[in-house]
């Protein structure tokens, strides 16, 4: 007999949740209507709700939304969960894609009824898990619906939070091996918006070829990415979250010293920040061991003799846009070591104007070295009020003497 009333119980929770949600109804499915996803491939879905039952279910309001820029305030802010299974062959991802930082102003959402017009939202699932492994899998989508209280005017933290039914839908995805056709397709596709002087998200187009790209995560598609890196054009999140960024970070550091490579700085902050990332993962970009941008900087130093032509020049001013600091960062400028300094004087005549002011300006405390001053001397002569500053600084007296002589 209890086992029964035990029984008859369950059963009459599960009659009262569908009474609830009566008239309510969820569709759950991929935006294309394939099922069929190799491994890495984006996949979007779409989830939309409809009721036949007026007044008496609310549309759902910041589902899918993830931190970003500004708060929008629901007067309920719809609940959901994906759960997949087996729970082997995937992976979260949704710490790993959380923007460093938010903000942006607070704006109330306007709260709707749900009506026979389906309500669609739309998802990426492949910017929240990331399946590793060939098989098939179940996605199961988990959502709260508030129902109507019926209040005049719904306000977001106004009263008790409403009553809700919850409603679930699956959807199953085989997840195939990666075709090499396919790969270099979307490598190749890849390449080219990142390789555009316009940005990647300027159409839509692109905006897919990019995140495509971004999401392969497959050998190749880190060696393009890194190859990209010498055009500046490779983003550090698309780099970072590659499964393969390993692979990448070694090709970068072959690059880092080949003979004709020319080494930019915003490479080499890319490269030391994935080096960092790899390390301490936790912190990604924020907080730069600088351990590590000494590391590299050094192997650059090294390879600059090898280095060739205009690769040389490019080289050698990443290595002086990098100087040493005293632990921990932030903290002030070192002087770079002698060798360095002597390298900087044999070719200040190669280097650009504007990376000289740099020299005599911000870096300054990084060069600071009598070997400078018959530079100093000299752009002081032609007029360049910077350098007669700096050698006022070095040698007063000279400087003075000068400036008696000029009058």
């Amino acid at each position: 007999m209890r086992a029964l009333l035990l029984l008859l119980a369950v059963l009459s929770s599960h009659v009262a949740v569908a009474s609830e949600a009566r008239g309510l109804k969820m569709d759950f499915r991929t935006t294309t209507g394939s099922t069929v996803f190799h491994i890495g491939e984006v996949i979007p879905i779409q989830v939309s709700f409809s009721s036949t039952r007026p007044h008496r279910y609310l549309a759902p309001c910041n589902l899918f939304w993830h931190p970003g820029f500004g708060f929008p305030q629901c007067y309920f802010a719809t609940p959901w969960q994906f759960t997949i299974t087996p729970a082997q062959g995937w992976q979260d991802r949704r710490l790993d894609l959380m923007p460093m930082t938010d903000g942006g102003p607070t704006f109330d959402v306007a709260t709707r009824n749900l009506t026979r017009e389906p309500v669609m939202n739309q998802e990426t699932l492949s910017d929240l898990f990331r399946f590793s492994q060939p098989g098939e899998y179940k996605v199961n989508l988990t959502v709260k619906i508030a129902l109507d209280d019926h209040t005049p005017q719904h306000k977001p933290g106004d009263g008790p939070k409403p009553k809700t039914v919850t409603v679930s839908r699956e959807l199953a995805i085989h997840i195939v091996p990666v075709d090499l056709d396919w790969e270099q397709e979307v490598i190749g596709k890849g390449v080219e918006t990142f390789s555009a002087r316009r940005s990647p998200d300027a159409e839509p187009e692109n905006r897919k070829a990019a995140k495509a790209f971004c999401y392969l995560g497959t050998p190749n598609a880190a060696l393009a990415q890194a190859r990209l890196a010498i055009q500046d054009r490779a983003g550090y999140g698309c780099f970072a979250r590659s499964p393969n960024v390993e692979t990448g970070v070694k090709e970068m550091q072959r690059l880092l010293v080949d003979p004709e490579t020319p080494v930019s700085p915003r490479f080499f902050e890319l490269l030391v920040g994935l080096l960092n990332h790899a390390q301490s993962p936790r912190y990604d970009m924020m907080i730069i061991s600088q351990k590590i941008v000494d590391e590299q900087r050094e192997v650059l130093f090294q390879a600059l003799p090898r280095k060739q032509g205009d690769a040389r020049i490019i080289c050698l001013m990443t290595v002086l846009a990098n100087p040493p600091r005293v632990l921990p960062v932030p903290a002030g400028i070192m002087r770079f070591p002698e060798p360095v300094i002597v390298t900087l004087v044999e070719n200040w005549n190669d280097l650009p104007e504007d990376f000289k002011a740099r020299l005599l300006g911000e870096l300054w405390l990084a060069v600071r070295s009598p070997r400078l001053l018959p530079i100093l001397r000299s752009r002081a002569e032609a007029g360049d009020q910077s350098a007669l500053q700096r050698w006022m600084e070095m040698n007063p007296e000279s400087a003075r003497d000068f400036l008696k002589q000029k009058n």
